[in-house]
């Protein structure tokens, strides 16, 4: 499901991730606006079963999530399994952008000096 972050801020939302660093991505939902009600973070590089997304679904229904949100590296694992198209919660992908608030122009020209 797709979505400005605005209409969904404040939301119920559980979370789940195959990345190295569940904790920061939790985080970064809290800092979006979303109501955390529990997460399932599985190992980095996780190749996620149908298995794995029906147990995502049972912990997001039983702790009444609104919606579950995943990274987008984990979207794209998931999105040919059939049990995402029986989903009673919709999943939605969190998109984190890295953006430099100071000396962009310095840090483009370091970029710019290593190449």
């Amino acid at each position: 499901h797709e979505g400005d972050l605005s209409s969904i801020q404040g939301k119920r939302a559980y979370l789940v991730s195959g990345i190295g660093n569940p904790k920061a991505f939790a985080g970064t939902a809290k800092e979006a606006g979303f109501f955390l009600t529990g997460e399932m973070a599985y190992d980095d590089h996780h190749r996620y079963t149908e298995e794995d997304v029906r147990n995502v679904l049972s912990e997001a229904v039983k702790y009444g999530a609104d919606m579950i949100v995943t990274t987008e590296k984990d979207a794209v694992k998931m999105m040919n399994l059939l049990e995402m198209e029986r989903a009673v919660v919709p999943f939605y992908v969190l998109e984190i952008e890295m953006a430099f608030l100071e000396d962009q122009s310095l840090i483009e020209k370091q970029w710019e000096d290593l190449k």
